[in-house]
């Protein structure tokens, strides 16, 4: 595995993909690989920021594993950076680092001032408040580079990351030992992420023993998610799970299949027909780690 790695992200969708191995900003969805093609110089820009950023990292690292006392061992040192962009600009900026898991340090927007989660942290944080470049280089990034990436991404991502794709939604059920009934709501092939799923009993939100799972990601790039509730079967007919999503032209009531039913509820269908930025994020996600004493190198 590489050394370093950094991932740069588009609301949810991975879009490029660079490391010590391949030493290039690689594409990686469709739209991203044609943008290279149109954009070379882009690409080449995005390469030699990253370069510059590995070397960044391994020698604050180096710094932070003597703090540390770490000559020896698995460890990783991260950062994520990015922001809300808007067609007004950048909201809602963060940058903040890791060190093997654990918060580490963060910026704090609002003061201009990191917050150091411990004695190592601070000494680091001594080192970047001498260095007035440093915030300053980060905030053009988020309220002018971001933005800029965005706009290029318009033309080539709107389907992608626009697009809508309505849940198909299922209610199933099976009996408990102690006679009880379990209720599950399945949604599926949703996208965007963001979905609101929830147990009603005669029109009334029920959370009482309700179990909820993950929203998971499929491999077509779409989503799944799945929520429970554990109930009396002579109150079956009273439970629906209730779904709201942005490809539903309104929340959609879903009630519980009768045995050996294998009918799927498909919700209508919103097609998004005009491009619109607000709401579009973009992060950078580094990651660089280090197996020390042997000599040798590894990392995710």
């Amino acid at each position: 595995m590489p050394k370093f790695t950094a991932l740069g992200y588009a609301d949810d969708q991975l879009v490029t993909r660079y490391d010590s191995n391949t030493e290039e900003g690689v594409p990686q969805v469709p739209w991203a690989k044609k943008m290279k093609e149109d954009i070379h110089e882009y690409w080449e820009r995005y390469t030699k920021v990253l370069e510059d950023s590995e070397r960044w990292f391994e020698n604050y690292q180096s710094i932070i594993r003597q703090y540390y006392n770490h000559s020896k061992g698995f460890h990783t040192w991260q950062m994520m950076l990015g922001s809300e962009v808007s067609p007004y600009g950048s909201k809602d900026p963060y940058w903040t680092f890791g060190y093997d898991g654990r918060d580490f340090l963060n910026l704090d927007k609002e003061t201009d001032t990191w917050i150091a989660a411990d004695a190592v942290a601070q000494a680091i944080e001594r080192m970047w408040e001498a260095d007035s470049s440093m915030i300053p280089r980060f905030k053009f990034l988020v309220e002018v580079v971001f933005i800029e990436w965005l706009k290029k991404y318009e033309a080539y991502a709107k389907e992608a990351l626009l697009r809508k794709e309505t849940p198909v939604v299922k209610v199933t059920r099976k009996p408990n030992n102690d006679g009880t009934e379990t209720l599950i709501c399945r949604a599926y092939s949703f996208y965007p992420k963001e979905i609101n799923s929830t147990w009603r009993k005669d029109g009334e939100a029920s959370g009482q023993d309700t179990v909820r799972g993950g929203v998971l990601p499929n491999s077509d790039g779409t989503y799944y998610n799945w929520l429970s509730i554990k109930i009396n079967p002579k109150d079956r007919n009273h439970y629906w799970c209730h779904v709201e999503h942005i490809g539903l032209e309104k929340p959609m009531d879903v009630p519980a299949e009768e045995p050996g039913s294998h009918m799927g509820i498909i919700i209508g269908c919103i097609l998004g027909g005009i491009f619109f930025l607000a709401a579009m994020s973009t992060g950078i996600y580094v990651y660089i780690t280090k197996k020390q004493g042997s000599g040798s190198s590894s990392g995710v």
